[in-house]
């Protein structure tokens, strides 16, 4: 398995799994927080799918950074569980169109992740997967808060 083959896999893998842990947030709490600076399932997979957006653009070799409110516009957007896996599966269907395109050259080449840190664009593009993956793990959270204790992905 090459770098552009590990990438894609991990990447639709993970966009399954999450998917799977979407559709089971707790009927009338996913867009609720559970308390403290908690946020809610849906602003949570708002957050994926524009961050995921936004590492597209860079591997594209567009110049994107963190910005004040940049959340704010999709979060606004995701307001039941079909939208976020729709922006969810929109994103990483971009996503993994832009690796598809890349040659070993182009994952090889360093860019500037959004927060500031030099890197080769497989490991950016590796990064997005697993800022997802972790995500998805705080959606596993949320249900085992409202008492679901079950592992969605077999399903």
């Amino acid at each position: 398995m090459n770098t552009k083959e590990l990438i894609l896999a991990l990447a639709g893998d993970v966009n399954y799994l999450t998917q799977k842990d979407i559709s089971h947030l707790p009927v009338g709490k996913e867009g609720e927080n559970c308390g403290g600076c908690t946020r809610s399932g849906l602003a949570i997979m708002a957050e994926c799918a524009v961050f995921t957006d936004m590492t597209t653009k860079i591997l594209k070799g567009e110049s994107v950074a963190f910005q004040p409110g940049m959340f704010d516009e999709m979060t606004a957007k995701v307001t039941s569980k079909e939208i976020a896996s729709e922006e969810l599966n929109k994103s990483f269907d971009a996503f993994k169109a832009q690796i598809e395109s890349m040659s070993d050259a182009d994952l090889a080449e360093q860019t500037t992740a959004p927060w500031g840190e030099p890197m080769p664009k497989a490991k950016l593009a590796a990064f997005t997967a697993a800022h997802t993956f972790y995500h998805d793990g705080q959606l596993n959270y949320i249900q085992a808060i409202h008492g679901d204790d079950q592992v969605h992905w077999m399903e």
